[in-house]
């Protein structure tokens, strides 16, 4: 029976109060940190669309961005008019110029997007 003592864990007693009170001292959880809201869409995405809202097949087309007359960068659309600019963080700061071309260098669409956007919306 001695042996089968040994082996079974005991439990500590709870920390009391120095008070006459004999309450139980309780320790809270340190508070978690707040994660910072972070944006659904990391990097600035332009969709391209009908009147109707749906998605124009964009394969071969590409997206490129200008601000102040520099490239920042250029974006190949999928089949689901979707194209994203890996370069581009969100929200954007400045103005960019948006120019939609086909696969031979046609220009389709010119848009301006105004600052402070995460997507992009092209109709028609």
């Amino acid at each position: 029976m001695r042996a089968s003592m040994l082996k079974a864990r005991r439990i500590m007693p709870p920390m009391k109060n120095s008070k006459s009170d004999s309450r139980t001292i309780r320790h809270r959880k340190p508070p978690k940190r707040k994660k910072p809201i972070a944006p659904y869409l990391s990097r600035f995405t332009v969709l391209w669309v009908q009147g109707n809202g749906v998605a124009y097949d964009t394969r071969g087309f590409v997206a490129k961005a200008y601000s102040c007359g520099k490239l920042l960068g250029r974006a190949p659309f999928d089949s689901y008019g979707t194209a994203r600019f890996s370069k581009i963080r969100t929200p954007t700061k400045s103005l960019i110029n948006l120019q939609l071309l086909d696969d031979c260098g046609r220009v389709y669409r010119v848009s301006a997007v105004p600052p402070d956007l995460t997507a992009f919306v092209v109709i028609g």
